[in-house]
């Protein structure tokens, strides 16, 4: 039996506190530390690696179709990627997030199709890493919805799995923390969780307790922070910087500096700006980070701004320092993150900011938009970050027609590229009609192969109507 190991992030943290800390004025929800949450966060954690690699860009834009959650999209895009690269060093991630894809559609049909690259992908890409922890527990989810569906083989496939694991007498891993959880834990956190509705005074000394016991299950621990952090105050402080300083376990200090935002004052952002200076851990920076976004204090936002623009710190931090400004919508934080990018020469920085700019201000924000155009029509900026600049200004609602003129006008043909790519992203009326224009006029034999290509994907009549005309010669 292999070991279990945990998957979070800093930016799944941050996830999982955004949605959190949403609803902390209603009725608080089970929390995100089980191993079916840590699935939806594992989503964020494999990033495009092999820049070189011939399946990188075709990877990318299956990877940014599952990102915004378009599921059936992203699905076809991983199977292109293993079926046109079948040695890329993206293959085996291509199959499993086709079938996470297909897992998060949930049909039947989808279902099975999840299961048979998983297969594949267990039989193929042995050696792959995800082949390891993360497609065995999702094969064991899809098995199980497909029980659930009345799908006999999966229910007979669950039942097996229950029984080794029953039956399993190798203890060899039995000091992992994360092994120590049972189902008895479930329960215990359940216990945990109807602790909210007592008295928060007589609840406290319990979390209390239990906070103490790193013996235990550390996600017990998690549930405990959590369920504090729903009534704490001021003097509740000095408890999640003992389990942030202390706990045996990454995951629950970096829980506990994430809750740290439920407290109110100057003391809580005292707290997390010493911790975000003063450690060396990567995570538990991150959820600082988080922390302070989430007060929405100018003192807070002064720290993310200079956190931001320090360069003796990690890229990535900085990416999510920059992703935190640019969290509270205002025209001060807007302009902070351009001057920011007009000042880096760093790829990755400045594709964070066009992301934070598109989704944070872009869809109501034309000037926005024209600023990222203005930036991926520059001819003396890296041709990359053009294309990066151009997808997203795509997607901050720039009329089609617009976007469609200005691939008549430009000569350069990776812009082109990027600018159809983006339209053919785009839900828009009318975006069909223009595509088929376009495909139609396109002279370049190259470029309208990949347009049909990306044509063809759209369930559209007049699309299919466009492909019988090329079938039967009259397309031109």
């Amino acid at each position: 039996m292999r070991k279990m190991k945990s998957i979070t992030s800093a930016f799944a943290i941050a996830a999982v506190a955004v949605a959190a800390g949403q609803a902390m004025a209603q009725e608080v929800t089970y929390v995100t530390t089980t191993a079916e949450s840590q699935y939806e966060q594992a989503v964020a954690m494999y990033d495009a690696a092999f820049p070189q690699d011939p399946a990188d860009s075709l990877y990318r834009a299956a990877r940014e179709r599952l990102n915004w959650n378009a599921y059936r999209d992203a699905a076809r895009l991983f199977r292109e990627v293993y079926n046109r690269y079948p040695r890329s060093s993206y293959a085996a991630q291509a199959y499993y997030y086709q079938a996470f894809a297909l897992y998060r559609m949930g049909t039947q049909a989808d279902l099975r199709a999840a299961q048979d690259a998983l297969r594949v992908l267990r039989k193929d890409y042995a050696e792959a890493e995800v082949t390891h922890y993360e497609a065995e527990q999702l094969l064991a989810r899809v098995q199980s919805r497909l029980a659930e569906l009345g799908d006999e083989d999966a229910a007979r496939a669950v039942y097996d799995r229950a029984v080794e694991l029953e039956e399993d007498t190798d203890r060899e891993w039995q000091d992992e923390e994360w092994d120590r959880c049972s189902q008895e834990d479930e329960v215990r956190m359940a216990a945990l969780h109807g602790l909210i509705n007592m008295d928060p005074e007589q609840a406290k000394p319990i979390l209390r307790k239990v906070l103490e016991r790193t013996d235990e299950c550390p996600e017990i621990r998690t549930q405990a922070l959590m369920i504090l952090s729903q009534s704490s105050s001021e003097e509740d402080l000095p408890i999640f910087l003992h389990v942030a300083q202390n706990d045996p376990n990454r995951d629950v200090r970096a829980q506990a500096v994430m809750w740290i935002m439920n407290i109110p004052g100057d003391a809580s952002i005292r707290a997390l700006e010493e911790i975000l200076m003063g450690s060396d851990d990567y995570d538990i920076q991150g959820a600082a980070l988080m922390a302070l976004a989430q007060h929405r204090d100018e003192r807070a936002t002064q720290t993310l701004r200079e956190f931001a623009l320090r360069e003796d710190v990690s890229m990535e931090l900085r990416a999510q320092a920059i992703m935190w400004v640019g969290y509270d919508g205002t025209e001060e934080s807007k302009q902070f993150l351009r001057e920011i990018y007009e000042s880096t020469e760093d790829r990755e920085i400045k594709e964070g900011i066009f992301m934070t700019l598109a989704t944070q201000y872009g869809h109501d924000d034309p000037e926005t938009a024209r600023w990222m155009m203005g930036i991926a029509m520059d001819e003396n900026e890296n041709s990359e970050i053009r294309q990066q600049a151009m997808y997203w200004a795509a997607q901050s609602g720039l009329p089609v027609s617009e976007l469609a003129d200005l691939y008549e006008s430009v000569e350069d043909r990776q812009m082109k590229e990027a600018i159809w790519f983006a339209l053919v992203q785009r839900h828009d009326e009318d975006v069909v009609d223009v595509l088929l224009r376009m495909a139609r006029e396109e002279e370049d034999p190259e470029l309208r192969a990949n347009m049909i290509y990306w044509l063809a994907q759209k369930d559209d009549p007049r699309v299919k109507e466009f492909l019988m005309e090329i079938i039967e010669g009259g397309g031109g």
